[in-house]
């Protein structure tokens, strides 16, 4: 029996601390509301002062409306000063006053020394990307002169053997190994040349000029002595026939 006494002793203590802690975070909770409400309705007090214009009966605003102030019209000659009022900006920090202004602005430079850092590496990329086309293209375009004046020159010994020519400058050269061959045999027929050559100042030769420049001679050549163009095809009978018959002296004429 006393131990069920004892047990309902214990029970009613649970029940009483259970409520005493209910009741105390209830409590708690309702002065927090208190707090938030009180501190909210500070706020919007404030903002409402703030934002509440100065009355006429305001001795400050006295003096304004004695120098011809008038509300919602700007100061100065013209009107054309300040109209509303400068906001107040309510520091919520313990920083000083312009460290703030400070960061940001420095925050600012920062961004935008990375922005023109993106945009100049940007421009780089394009200005290298455009570069490397550039060079394909030329290289492009030079290995297809190279072609065009192989073609060339071997026309040009045909026509030229036909009409009895031995040798010429525009004709395909011979392999290089061929021309250092004869060069040994001619060194060694005659035991001074190769001192002469060296005191002797050489010109450069023909084939030392450009591939675009040796082309354009060779195309000029065909057609002034055998009316012949090889973007055509063709061999025409004279100056009249090409002139009427051939589109033009460039590849891109045909």
């Amino acid at each position: 029996m006393a131990l069920t006494e004892a047990e309902d002793v214990d029970k009613l203590l649970d029940e009483y601390e259970a409520q005493a802690k209910a009741d105390s975070t209830a409590a708690e909770q309702k002065l927090l509301k208190l707090r938030n409400k009180r501190q909210k309705s500070m706020k919007e007090v404030r903002q409402e002062g703030l934002d509440a214009p100065i009355a006429s009966d305001n001795k400050g605003f006295q003096m304004l409306a004695a120098m011809g102030y008038q509300p919602g019209r700007g100061l100065g000659r013209g009107l054309a000063g300040q109209a509303a009022p400068i906001p107040v900006q309510l520091k919520a920090g313990r920083q000083g006053l312009g460290i703030e202004q400070n960061k940001r602005r420095k925050q600012q430079d920062v961004e935008q020394q990375h922005k023109d850092q993106d945009l100049k590496r940007a421009r780089m990329q394009q200005d290298m990307r455009v570069e490397h086309t550039n060079t394909l293209a030329m290289k492009a375009a030079h290995r297809r002169a190279e072609a065009q004046l192989l073609q060339a020159r071997q026309v040009c010994e045909t026509l030229d053997r036909r009409k009895g020519l031995e040798s010429s400058e525009m004709w395909p050269q011979p392999p290089a190994a061929a021309v250092e061959s004869d060069t040994i045999q001619e060194n060694e027929a005659q035991d001074s040349s190769i001192s002469a050559v060296e005191e002797v100042a050489q010109e450069p030769s023909w084939e030392d000029w450009p591939v675009q420049a040796k082309l354009a001679l060779v195309l000029d050549y065909l057609r002034q002595k055998h009316h012949y163009c090889i973007f055509c095809g063709s061999q025409y009978g004279d100056e009249r026939d090409m002139s009427a018959n051939c589109p033009g002296l460039q590849e891109v004429d045909h």
